[in-house]
C-alpha cells in the first residue's frame, strides 16, 4: 500500500493498482445515501449524528475525555493513533481532535476510514481549514482512506479505534466480521470505542434493501456479538480493550451465528 509523503498538514491515502480497494455490495448504496443527503440532516451529509451541535456529538467528546483519563493514554508521550472508522463527511471531528491537542495535550495521528471517498468529496480540505482557522490546530497527521471495513482489514495499528454509529446501519453478520477485524487491527494495548445501545435487549437484523437507510440499535454484550461487560458505557458508546475482543469473542471467528 502506497501512501502519499506528508509535505503539508494532511495526506490522503490512496490505494496502488497493486493493492486494489475492495468494496462489499452495500458501497453504492451508502454512495447514494450521503450523496443525496438521505439521513436528512443539513449540517452533515453523514446524518444528525455527525451534525456538530449534536447530542451524539457532545456526548463522544465527553466520552473520549473520561476514555483518556481513566486509561492513562493522558500520559502517553508519543503520538496516539485514532482511526474513526464509518468518519462520514468529517464534520465534527475536528471538534475532538482539537479537545485531544489541546485539552489533554495528546500528539495525535488521525486516520480516518469511510466506504464513501469523502476526500474526493471536498471533506478533508474542509477539515483543513476548521482545524487551522477555527481551532488553531496546525501540527498534526491526519489521513484519510476510502476503505469498506468489512472486507478489508484496516491498513495501520491504531491506539484508539472509534466506531461511531456504523454497527447500527449494517446486518448483524457484517458488523460481528467488521468488529473482529478492527479488533486485531489494533496495538497490543489498544482501544476499541463502538456504539452500544446498552438498554437494547435484542439485535433485531437489518434487510438487506434496508442496509443504510435503517438504523437498529445494537447491544453488543448480546448474541451474535456477546462481548464481555466494557470498561465502561453510556446508553450510546462502549470501550474496551481490543484484545479482550480479538481474543474472546472474534477467537476463530469467521461468521457469527445468528
Amino acid at each position: 500500500m502506497a501512501v502519499l509523503p506528508l509535505l503539508t498538514l494532511f495526506a490522503v491515502l490512496r490505494f496502488s493498482e497493486a493493492d486494489p480497494l475492495r468494496l462489499g455490495p452495500t458501497a453504492g448504496a451508502f454512495e447514494d445515501i450521503y450523496d443525496s443527503q438521505a439521513w436528512g440532516s443539513s449540517a452533515s451529509a453523514s446524518g444528525p449524528g455527525s451534525a456538530p451541535s449534536s447530542a451524539a456529538v457532545r456526548e463522544t467528546r465527553d466520552f473520549f475525555e473520561k476514555l483518556i483519563q481513566r486509561t492513562g493514554l493522558a500520559h502517553r508521550t508519543h503520538p496516539l493513533v485514532l482511526a474513526d472508522v464509518a468518519c462520514g463527511d468529517l464534520m465534527w471531528i475536528g471538534q475532538l481532535l482539537t479537545d485531544m491537542v489541546k485539552r489533554d495535550g495528546l500528539s495525535v495521528q488521525y486516520e480516518g476510514f469511510d466506504i464513501v471517498d469523502v476526500g474526493e468529496r471536498g471533506a478533508v480540505k474542509r477539515l483543513q481549514k476548521k482545524l487551522k482557522q477555527d481551532h488553531g490546530v496546525h501540527n498534526m497527521s491526519l489521513t484519510v482512506s476510502q476503505l469498506d471495513v468489512t472486507t478489508t482489514p484496516l491498513p495501520v495499528r491504531a491506539t484508539v479505534i472509534l466506531v461511531k454509529d456504523l454497527v447500527n446501519h449494517i446486518q448483524l453478520e457484517s458488523a460481528f466480521t467488521a468488529l473482529c477485524m478492527l479488533a486485531n487491527a489494533a496495538e497490543a494495548a489498544g482501544w476499541l470505542v463502538i456504539s452500544s445501545n446498552q438498554p437494547s435487549q435484542q439485535n433485531v437484523d437489518i434487510d438487506e434493501d434496508g442496509v443504510g437507510y435503517e438504523s437498529k440499535p445494537r447491544n453488543l454484550n448480546l448474541p451474535p456479538f456477546s462481548f464481555p461487560e466494557p470498561m465502561f458505557s453510556t446508553d450510546y458508546l462502549s470501550v474496551w480493550r481490543a484484545a479482550h475482543i480479538a481474543t474472546g469473542p472474534c477467537t476463530g471467528h469467521s461468521k457469527p451465528e445468528l
